[in-house]
């Protein structure tokens, strides 16, 4: 049975931070106090039985028996920027400055794929069907890959910085936005930008997304 629980409690202690999963009706008393230096996030597994944690601090990634505060699994990732469960809590992807993609298996802590990036990874995720991987560096380049045997399916090249790219529904299409006051949208058949979106303030923009039916692009900056 899922364990019901309301919300995560950060909370930091000099240098060392801790997260406290904590019950409401407990009046907010930790259940459990895991320990895990520079910690800079932390998720649940889909099924509330694990929780990942990842530090910047100490490049480590470590999943958490939610229920006994026991550590089950403890990784190493150089320059490490971030970390996500798959959807069944089977895999671990993350991402780091030492310009790599990595793909785990939760079981055994096997690297089952490393991703070699042109210069420091920003961010990555997987797809819907977690067949294909999303990654990005901020020097500008965006890198699909086969998420099952690592082949990069394709490279596009952003004029500046990024700050953000998206796939769309049918990832037929790639939104990306930067250091500039331009939003592209790309074509991920030609590889080609299919729109080129201009603001009209002088500014860097932020953050972009699409309406529902994606007719429609919103941004700001």
């Amino acid at each position: 049975m899922k364990r019901s629980i309301a919300f995560l409690v950060f909370t930091a202690i000099l240098l060392n931070f801790s997260y406290h999963p904590a019950k409401a009706q407990q009046n907010g008393e930790p259940l459990l106090i895991l320990q895990h230096e520079g910690v800079k996030e932390a998720a649940w597994s889909p099924d509330e039985t694990r929780i990942l944690s990842w530090s910047i601090d100490k490049e480590t990634i470590i999943v958490w028996d939610a229920s006994t505060g026991n550590p089950l699994l403890n990784l190493f990732h150089a320059g490490l920027r971030g970390a996500v469960w798959n959807s069944d809590a089977s895999k671990i992807l993350s991402w780091g400055w030492d310009s790599t993609v990595k793909i785990w298996d939760f079981q055994t802590g096997e690297n089952l794929l490393t991703l070699q990036h042109d210069s420091q990874v920003s961010k990555a995720f997987w797809n819907a069907d977690e067949t294909r991987l999303l990654s990005w560096s901020h020097l500008g380049t965006v890198y699909v890959w086969d998420a099952l045997n690592g082949e990069n399916l394709l490279e596009l090249h952003h004029d500046t910085f990024l700050w953000g790219v998206k796939w769309n529904t049918d990832e037929s299409q790639i939104l990306t936005w930067g250091q500039s006051d331009e939003v592209y949208v790309w074509n991920t058949i030609s590889q080609e930008k299919h729109l080129k979106l201009h603001h009209k303030a002088e500014t860097w923009v932020v953050q972009a997304f699409w309406n529902h039916d994606e007719s429609i692009i919103l941004s700001w900056g």
